[in-house]
């Protein structure tokens, strides 16, 4: 048995083969280098947000970092993606027909893998699948694209 086996036995499922083809013949999937380096900008975002209120107060450091981190696909002057995704050019995109319909609740659960840290490594390392999926887009039937220029 595969690890992508696995994860379907236990709620995670990869994008269907259709939908990552569409956007993969276009060349508009994004790429596990293109998702680093937005998700390298967020955590210097993170870091930014965490030191300054820090020096207020280590709650609020804490509270306001770690708000960013969970909500940062969700704010609504960034739809579709946080600030790094923005920079380097990329956007979520649900799965049509997907168990989870409404895209507040899919930018949660892919934002939820992440209170887990144990899995945040295995998470990573999912990216350099076929469907450069992290596990949090596999809860979500979500998938990461270029924006068309």
């Amino acid at each position: 048995m595969d690890i992508i086996e696995i994860l379907k036995r236990i709620g995670f499922q990869p994008a269907s083969d259709f939908f990552v083809k569409q956007y993969e013949m276009k060349g508009l999937l994004a790429n596990a280098a293109e998702r680093t380096v937005a998700g390298l900008i967020d955590v210097l975002i993170y870091i930014t947000v965490f030191v300054v209120f820090n020096l207020y107060s280590f709650f609020w450091g804490w509270f306001f970092a770690t708000f960013y981190w969970l909500f940062r696909d969700m704010l609504p002057f960034f739809s579709s993606g946080s600030v790094g995704k923005k920079i380097v050019g990329l956007k979520i995109v649900a799965e049509k027909n997907s168990a989870n319909d409404s895209l507040f609740l899919q930018n949660l659960l892919r934002s939820a893998i992440f209170l887990l840290p144990v899995i945040n490594v295995l998470d990573y390392f999912s990216m350099f699948s076929a469907s450069h999926q992290r596990l949090g887009d596999m809860w979500a039937n979500t998938i990461v694209v270029k924006k068309k220029k």
